[in-house]
């Protein structure tokens, strides 16, 4: 695992980092209690010599401050009690967690895993790949080949999971599958592969392992998205589909337990990415890294465990910036088209690595 350079992110510093360090630094506990120093000493102007009043801000811009930081915290205080149905999120014992990481042997799926064996050593861990690992997983960690995209393997692994493991606490949809062909070329095949992978083999997985999860009221899944589900890219199309629908499944997922089966501790996460140095990016972005890095899988894969660790659901968008772009369908068109556009100035090998044989099926 690559390591950090101090505070740095790994990427180097690009605006995402920034406007999250400016954010945290201007809504800190601190700076709110230095608006409130300032406030009082512009109250009593007395208790200070005139030249030092001279140069604190004035008693309305301190007052605005204050009033737009106090805001923004009890916002973001609301929105992490909704997202987790109003329960306080409970650190789980991972030692306890039984863990199924899809697509563990490689990139993000491979950074959760080892991220997960550092914190606790006696975690169960199962990985679901197409792709054999390349170096040794230890004992805590079981690997199933599968072929995510045949519905049948995907079922009868799950099956052995929870014949072997128990049923697992913690699931992590993070397998993915690019073919990178136009609509007007791409084949029954491709589609049926990517969508198998990306999006069907999730729905199956979280409803093979979902009930124990609702009778204990207890577990967490995290889903992988793409900002390309807000903004597809010309050859993207079935990629793009099954990331905007993984993400509408996270959502309706999320209102079943909470209205359904009032399962309000058992958490539901996407993590919603730009480009990231995985098996699946070959190419240049031909974007400016300060505007859009390419990220480094560890630094998702700490974001990932962060959440399982604090057993928060969150909604993140990497790097924090693609936020901005994720609202993209609230702006005039003409601004749409301007984002969308530049889509095509991308220069990136979108048809993967994997093989898909005249059934549709894929092999590493």
């Amino acid at each position: 695992m690559q390591r950090r350079r101090g505070y740095l992110p790994r990427e180097g510093i690009h605006l995402g980092f920034l406007l999250s360090s400016f954010e945290s630094c201007i809504l800190s506990a601190p700076m709110i209690v230095l608006g409130l120093a300032c406030l009082c000493v512009r109250l009593v102007p007395h208790a200070v010599p005139s030249t030092a009043l001279a140069r604190l801000p004035s008693q309305r811009s301190t007052l605005i401050y204050l009033g737009l930081a106090v805001f923004a915290r009890v916002q973001k205080a609301c929105s992490r009690a909704a997202i987790n149905n109003w329960v306080s999120p409970k650190p789980p014992d991972l030692a306890q967690e039984i863990f199924v990481v899809t697509g563990g042997t490689t990139g993000i799926g491979r950074s959760c895993v080892d991220l997960i064996l550092s914190r606790s050593p006696k975690a169960r861990v199962a990985i679901i790949d197409i792709v054999q690992p390349e170096t040794s997983l230890g004992e805590a960690v079981r690997f199933y080949k599968c072929d995510l995209s045949d519905r049948e393997q995907t079922e009868l692994v799950a099956k052995q999971i929870k014949e072997e493991l128990g049923d697992p606490t913690v699931l992590i949809n993070n397998a993915g599958l690019s073919r990178g062909k136009y609509m007007s070329e791409i084949d029954w095949q491709n589609i049926t592969a990517t969508l198998g992978v990306n999006l069907i083999a999730p729905f199956l997985l979280i409803r093979a392992f979902l009930p124990a999860m609702i009778a204990r009221n207890h577990g967490h899944i995290v889903n992988i998205a793409s900002l390309s589900a807000y903004a597809p890219p010309a050859g993207l199309a079935d990629y793009a589909a099954s990331k905007a629908g993984m993400l509408a499944m996270t959502e309706s997922l999320r209102l079943e337990l909470r209205h359904v089966h009032k399962a309000t501790s058992v958490r539901v996460s996407a993590f919603v990415l730009s480009f990231v140095k995985t098996p699946l990016f070959k190419g240049e972005t031909n974007q400016p890294n300060f505007l859009s890095p390419l990220l480094d899988v560890d630094t998702v894969g700490e974001e990932i465990f962060g959440a399982i660790e604090q057993g928060a659901s969150v909604v993140r968008y990497m790097p924090a910036i693609s936020g901005i772009v994720a609202s993209i369908w609230a702006y005039p068109r003409w601004f749409q088209d301007v984002i969308l556009n530049g889509t095509a100035k991308l220069r990136v090998d979108y048809r993967g690595r994997q093989h898909i044989d005249e059934h549709g099926r894929v092999s590493g």
